[in-house]
């Protein structure tokens, strides 16, 4: 299972993208990720 079907399966509520999904001359504001931290070097 992906981690997606399971995010949706026991989060109906949340909402999962990627960014191939998101059209180019839109705007988003990311509030959370999943995986390592990216403001670590």
């Amino acid at each position: 299972m992906t981690l997606v079907r399971l995010a949706r399966f026991n989060l109906p509520d949340m909402h999962v993208l990627s960014y191939n999904e998101i059209p180019d001359n839109k705007q988003i504001t990311i509030e959370a990720t999943v995986g390592s931290d990216l403001t670590k070097s």
